[in-house]
């Protein structure tokens, strides 16, 4: 849940969705309070220290880093960007990621420990909000191939949704950090396919990898940490027939048609990029999607879909 009120956040204040019960609460010692019990501020300054300076943290301090990380990601929600106690949180939150990076997290590289997970949480959520989100891109994404692009691709799209919402792929891809602007009339554009939120001991992904974007007007910037597939979500009770959708700059996403005689050539730096991924395609299935570094396994197969 994104913490808000209008009028704290432009203060760098805000009410967050925990309640406090009902009861009567004995008033801290200030002096013992800072040592023994969690403070957003305090944890945050002596995080830093530990990144940047070495040092060392204490067990209970240890333990409170990934509420740390929850409460570091709600805070930059509030975008106070005229507050200056904001700024200078989003200045500390900068400095640590750019001398720790941010855990290159995968399936080979699971990330487990507080501090990797609250790197990992703040890391996806500053990027949204840093002044300069392209000077921080290469300290959270290590490995951003080139990959091939197309410009000023047109679709045509059509869609009768009747009483659920539909997603349209548009067959175009973002790699990590790239942006691009669209053209169209329909009501949300989300990149990623992925739209669950992890909660685990261990992950393998980071918590969120999706972002969508309400379309407000008819040319819209969109990007996402993380790249992902572009979709366009069209609303319950839609009927639309030829509407042309323009994407100005993107990276088609290979495919497979499974009842297709075709051998499919992909090329060799599209199964270098983990997060690029494949669209299948079957006559008999719903549309699926794979990430590419499974995708030459899947084709030792004679059918992927049975």
């Amino acid at each position: 849940m994104v913490p808000g009120n209008k009028i704290l956040n432009k203060m760098g204040l805000s009410l967050l969705e925990k309640i406090i019960g009902d009861g009567s609460y004995k008033a801290p010692v200030p002096s013992q309070a800072i040592q023994d019990t969690y403070h957003f501020r305090h944890l945050l300054h002596r995080f830093a220290g530990h990144v940047t300076q070495g040092e060392e943290l204490t067990k209970n301090e240890e333990e409170c880093l990934i509420k740390l990380g929850g409460d570091c990601a709600k805070y930059l929600h509030m975008k106070a960007h005229d507050c200056s106690s904001y700024a200078h949180v989003v200045s500390t939150l900068t400095d640590i990621l750019k001398k720790s990076g941010m855990p290159q997290v995968c399936e080979s590289c699971p990330v487990n420990s507080p501090k990797d997970r609250l790197l990992l949480s703040v890391g996806t959520e500053l990027y949204k909000v840093c002044p300069d989100p392209d000077a921080l891109l290469p300290y959270l994404i290590k490995h951003n191939p080139l990959m091939p692009v197309v410009y000023n691709h047109r679709i045509k799209i059509n869609a009768n949704t009747a009483g659920m919402e539909e997603w349209i792929s548009t067959g175009l891809y973002l790699s990590p950090g790239m942006k691009t602007y669209v053209a169209l009339p329909t009501e949300i554009v989300q990149i990623g396919c992925q739209t669950d939120r992890l909660n685990a001991e261990e992950l393998k992904r980071a918590p969120c990898v999706h972002e969508q974007f309400p379309v407000t007007t008819e040319m819209m910037q969109v990007s996402n940490l993380w790249g992902g597939l572009i979709y366009l979500v069209a609303p319950s009770k839609t009927k639309v027939e030829g509407i042309e959708v323009v994407v100005q700059m993107a990276v088609p996403a290979p495919y497979y048609k499974s009842d297709s005689c075709k051998m499919l050539r992909i090329q060799k730096q599209d199964t270098e990029n983990p997060r690029l991924i494949i669209i299948l395609l079957s006559s008999r299935t719903m549309s699926e999607s794979t990430p590419s570094s499974t995708f030459l396994f899947l084709l030792t197969y004679t059918a992927i879909f049975d």
